[in-house]
Formats: C-alpha cells, structure tokens, sequence
C-alpha cells in the first residue's frame, strides 16, 4: 500500500513538474547587477534567484555562475515568485535578440492599456497586436487574470515592458 501511495504522489509530481516547464515563466533581457554570494541576478529590476539553475554558454555548453556578468543578454526560464522576483530553473547567455515577458496575468488596467506579470508593469503600445490563442485579434478588457501570456517588446524601466504584442498562451 506504502509503494502504491509513493509511486501515485511521484506521477502526480512529475506531472506537474511537466505542465509546469511547459509555461514556465520567462524574462529575457540584460543583466544589470549581480550578488555572487547569494546568486542573484537583476534583469531590468526583476531579482532572478539561480542558486540551482542550470548556466548555459552562448554556444549551448554548460556554465559556471562565475561566466555571468553585467551587460549580458540573458533568456531566463523559471518561476515568478513575488512583485519582481523570479527563481531560475535554467539560465541561457545568448548574444542579443528579442525582450520577452511570459508570466501569468495577475491584474488589468485596460484604461491605462497595462497588465501586470509577475509583478511587472507590461504597457501596451498604442499599436500593439494582442492576440487569442488561435492569433486572433482581442482587446486588452479581453484578457482573464490567470491567463499565460507572451509578451514581446522592450524593457522601458525597473520592472516597466512596453509590449509591441501580448499573445495568449
């Protein structure tokens, strides 16, 4: 009875763990500072904890912590864990490219055209493109709280990203 309890708690876990990676929260951006005796990264204002994250090289190799510096353009894959802060599964130095949010929804404010993911202020440019799950053009009144988003644009301030186009995941 013992084995079968265990064996059921780890499918459940794995499950999770599964649908969990597959919308993971995600920042990418440039790295402003960086407290090696705590393995804290900020990007852009968000603090990204990576004390168990795995370090990627630009050319997909392993990494030490110590490869990381300021000025690095980052793609980070984990989970928001409060207004800013973030805890990285997995850490990719890449050599520049597009600025991405992807995060849940915690909050709307269609008069001022922003929404609020993981604690970051995400404006919608007045041409922005936002879009349902099968690309189809909504309004940002349209988008539920809870909802998991992809958010392109660029970083405009600490904790502030002026999206170009908001996708519905």
């Amino acid at each position: 009875m013992k084995k079968i309890i265990f064996c059921s708690i780890l499918i459940i876990t794995i499950v999770a763990c599964i649908s969990s990676l597959c919308l993971a929260d995600e920042i990418r951006g440039r790295v402003e500072a960086i407290d090696a005796g705590s393995k804290i990264i900020t990007v852009s204002g968000v603090k990204v904890r990576s004390v168990n994250a795995v370090i990627e090289n630009e050319m997909g190799g392993r990494a030490d912590f110590s490869a990381l510096a300021v000025g690095n353009y980052l793609e980070i894959e984990g989970s928001f864990t409060g207004a800013g802060e973030m805890i990285a599964v997995e850490i990719e130095k890449e050599l520049g490219g597009k600025e991405v949010i992807k995060g849940r929804v915690e909050k709307i404010d269609p008069e001022n055209n922003v929404i609020l993911v993981g604690g970051i202020t995400v404006t919608a440019a007045p041409n922005a493109r936002i879009e349902d799950d099968d690309d189809g053009p909504i309004s940002i009144e349209q988008i539920p709280v809870g909802a998991y988003v992809d958010c392109e644009g660029s970083w405009s301030g600490a904790l502030a990203f002026k999206a170009h186009k908001i996708e519905l995941d």
